[in-house]
């Protein structure tokens, strides 16, 4: 680990731990810091006073022997200059050796055993002494020493030489160093201490911001952090305590505002079960009585022709207090006031004080108390109104009549929808009905014509062919006979194309035999006449008939669908089935045609008017029955027809 990699974990692990940990921290590392440096700043001022006392006393020593050894060495009493040496050895434990020199360097006397070691003689030798001595520091096997030389009679006589030991001055160092760092810890223990205070009071109020705001995160949006001062921290708490308020307060609006719209999505959900109306009231003003906790309710619907608001449904009321009114108009009693003001009425209490309801007289045997009445609006129009009542005091917040309200607009917009629906329903019926007068109309007139033709204009035809074979066979002329039988030819002609165009319009057959009759007829016609190959298969009707107007509408449809293969289709062969199930009738017209895209077709066939294919459908849809044509280009087409039949 390189020391940019130390730095960063230290620097990570500082910043990761707490604010009290942190002062704490700094106010230790002060301590520490200023402790170091005093145990430093006295360790050197001790050191040098106690060199300099070591110094001073080395000297003392150094001097007082020089003195006293000055006379034994010109007496040459070097036996009493050794046991001199020894004394002071002895009397001075600081001091490790002494000897003595002569003027010209030889030993004459010292405290080692045998002989002086031959490298501390020349250690500090010289002829100069500043002050009168010389201080030399010597390192040994026992440490550091103070080798002081002091000079006899000026360095003629001689020199004597001592070695004090720093020992002594280390032991005092370590003792003066140990009791300093003794001293340091208290303190710093004592600083401890001290900051843990402070650090406390400044980080208390901190976590409890940080608990708080962990609360929040859970979900607590009721707690809130105490403000201990009005320092800084105490602005701080002040502030965050505001955020709190503004997020419940958020939390309570999204809070009311999903219980809103699921509300709302469950009244959807219930009146989009069904688009009858009556269900639609009744399931609406069931969940909103379920909603509100309620069981009294009715709901009035606007009456378009009489311009009033009539009641339609109802729970928990009698029959004669819903009914007792059968209309309001708009801006009577409560139901018609809110149809005027598009707005909510709120009746709390007193409902039977109240003037502006009609039904006064009987609130009180029906037990009623209180009621909410709401406008059910589609479109910016009120279609209805919503009456809630209640045997009690009835307190709505502003949220809940807002609520109410839009569900009063939720209700409104089914019910237009309801009724857009029966409307549609009734038209579509009334459609269906004209359709079928008209196509009855149609097939009645065919009836007619094809009868004339059949009947009078055929009758006439023949007439004339006969008088015109008469006329051949009475004239001599050639020219007249010829005339006569190119006549009669032409109207031999003509009374075939009528007899065509009567079975074109209505064929006899189908009257008389059947629809089954009637297209083996048909199917016949169009192998002669377009030469189609066409298979005709029958199946169930052994001796059946099925009622006229199905037999019509059956017959029409494979006419209409032959025809469309012959003009449209380029087909070869096609395949015709009719099928008596017993319950419903079949018939499939299926060619092997060029075929087409029946989304497309269809689509131009409305944009362009051409009614063909619907007219088919519609046809089928009068007697009860779906067409359903299958294609696909180059794989020919089917026409499936299914009727079902009455039992």
């Amino acid at each position: 680990m390189n020391v940019k990699q130390f730095l960063r974990r230290i620097i990570a692990w500082t910043v990761g731990v707490s604010v009290r940990v942190k002062i704490m921290g700094i106010a230790v590392g002060l301590l520490l810091l200023f402790g170091v440096g005093v145990v430093i700043q006295v360790q050197r001022v001790t050191r040098a006073t106690l060199t300099r006392e070591l110094d001073e006393r080395a000297v003392s020593i150094a001097r007082d022997m020089a003195a006293r050894a000055a006379d034994l060495v010109l007496l040459e009493d070097f036996i009493s200059l050794r046991d001199l040496v020894l004394d002071i050895l002895t009397s001075n434990k600081d001091v490790r050796y002494i000897f003595v020199l002569d003027g010209r360097g030889n030993v004459l006397a010292h405290t080692f055993g045998h002989f002086l070691p031959p490298d501390l003689q020349p250690a500090n030798s010289g002829d100069q002494y500043p002050g009168g001595f010389r201080i030399q520091r010597l390192a040994s096997e026992e440490g550091l020493l103070r080798d002081v030389a002091v000079p006899i009679f000026g360095g003629r006589a001689g020199v004597v030489r001592v070695g004090m030991s720093q020992e002594r001055l280390g032991r005092i160092l370590s003792e003066t160093t140990k009791r300093l760092l003794l001293l340091i810890a208290a303190v710093s223990l004592v600083g401890v201490i001290a900051a843990y205070l402070p650090a406390r009071i400044l980080t208390k109020p901190l976590l409890e911001l940080k608990n708080v705001a962990e609360g929040l995160g859970r979900g607590d949006f009721r707690a809130r952090a105490r403000i201990r001062f009005g320092d800084e921290i105490g602005q701080l708490t002040t502030s965050f305590n505001a955020m709190a308020d503004s997020l419940e307060a958020f939390r309570r609006d999204v809070t009311q505002r999903n219980e809103e719209l699921a509300t709302l999505n469950l009244v959807a959900a219930t009146v989009s079960q069904s688009l009858e109306l009556q269900k639609v009231l009744e399931d609406a003003l069931d969940k909103v009585l379920e909603i509100m906790r309620l069981s009294h309710g009715e709901i009035l619907l606007f009456d378009a022709e009489s311009g009033s608001i009539v009641p339609r449904i109802y729970r928990g009321i009698s029959s004669q207090f819903a009914l007792e009114i059968q209309a309001f108009s708009v801006g009577e009693g409560i139901p018609g006031l809110v149809a005027q003001l598009e707005q909510p009425v709120l009746i709390e209490d007193d409902l039977a004080d109240d003037p502006r309801l009609l039904r006064r007289s009987l609130v009180a045997r029906e037990g009623l108390r209180s009621m909410v009445s709401v406008p059910l609006r589609s479109k910016n129009r009120v279609v209805g109104v919503l009456d809630l009542f209640s045997s009690n005091v009835l307190s709505l917040t502003p949220e809940q009549l807002r609520l109410l309200v839009a569900i009063g607009d939720q209700i409104g917009v089914a019910v237009e929808n309801a009724r857009l629906l029966e409307e549609l329903k009734a038209k579509e019926q009334m459609r269906l009905h004209l359709l079928e007068k008209v196509i009855t109309a149609q097939e009645d007139e065919r009836k007619r014509v094809a009868r004339e033709l059949h009947d009078e204009t055929g009758q006439s035809l023949t007439s004339l062919i006969v008088s015109l074979k008469a006329l051949e066979s009475m004239t001599n002329l050639p020219e007249l006979r010829e005339k006569a039988a190119e006549l009669r030819a032409l109207g031999g002609a003509i009374l075939r194309d009528v007899h065509d165009l009567a079975f074109q319009l209505r064929p006899s057959v189908l009257d008389h035999l059947g629809m089954v009759a009637a297209i083996q007829r048909l199917v016949e016609d169009y192998t002669q006449k377009v030469g189609l190959r066409i298979d005709l298969q029958v199946f169930g009707f052994e001796g059946r008939r099925l009622p006229p107007a199905t037999e019509t509408a059956l017959y029409r449809l494979v006419q209409e669908a032959l025809t469309n293969v012959a003009k449209h289709a380029g087909a070869k062969n096609v395949s015709v089935i009719l099928k008596n199930g017993g319950t419903s009738v079949q018939a499939v017209v299926e060619d092997d045609g060029k075929g087409f895209n029946v989304a497309e077709v269809m689509g131009y066939a409305a944009k362009d008017k051409k009614l063909g294919l619907f007219g088919m459908e519609e046809r089928a849809a009068l007697v009860g029955g779906k067409l359903t044509i299958e294609s696909t280009p180059g794989k020919g087409t089917t026409v499936f027809v299914e009727v079902p039949l009455e039992p």
